[in-house]
């Protein structure tokens, strides 16, 4: 999708019907994260790369803040897909989902949060505070599991129940997109965030 400003966002579309829903994954991930789930959903499946992530272009957000950053991203979104939408959001996505939601009720339909990234409470877990921080950030990046199983045990124990249970194909796509240059800005957004709550 092309906004009209020119700026790009990489989907992966599938589906058809009157209702869209649009997946919008967390902050170190891609649109993939959501491939066991898409196939699954009834009507139109808009899953999005945001900016910085899989194979959309990283924005700059340090000037104007994770709230105003949502709304201009997901408006040029839904313009493109058109509204109402059912957005699903996980992690970071399940922080930026009822921002937008609050902010443009008539185009959506209805928000499902898969988890949220920190801030919607005042508690923000330190792990978090250290990857705003620049250096320390990509040095915490840089020390990625190198194969499924180890993905599983260092990352994914910690962050769903069940962890044993993910199938092999899922940790490695999870590597394969924590490869992506777009991770390298992953503590920008994180600094973005918390420099404006």
């Amino acid at each position: 999708m092309v906004d009209r400003s020119g700026r790009r966002t990489a989907a992966v579309v599938g589906g058809a019907g009157e209702t869209t829903t649009l997946l919008v994954h967390g902050a170190i991930s891609d649109a993939g994260e959501w491939a066991l789930v898409a196939p699954h959903l009834e009507g139109r499946v808009v899953a999005v790369d945001w900016p910085r992530s899989g194979l959309t272009p990283p924005v700059d957000i340090r000037g104007m803040g994770i709230r105003k950053f949502a709304l201009e991203w997901l408006d040029s979104v839904v313009e493109a897909i058109g509204a109402p939408v059912r957005i699903v959001g996980s992690s970071a996505g399940g922080y930026l989902a009822p921002l937008y939601a609050l902010a443009r009720p008539a185009n959506v339909d209805r928000v499902v949060q898969v988890g949220s990234f920190p801030g919607l409470s005042s508690a923000t877990p330190f792990i978090f505070r250290l990857l705003a921080t620049p250096l320390v950030g990509r040095l915490m990046l840089g020390q990625q599991p190198k194969d499924a199983e180890a993905n599983r045990k260092q990352v994914f124990s910690n962050l769903v129940a069940g962890a044993s249970c993910l199938p092999v194909d899922v940790l490695e796509a999870d590597l394969a997109a924590t490869a992506l240059p777009a991770l390298r800005g992953a503590h920008t957004t994180s600094a973005a965030h918390w420099s404006t709550r």
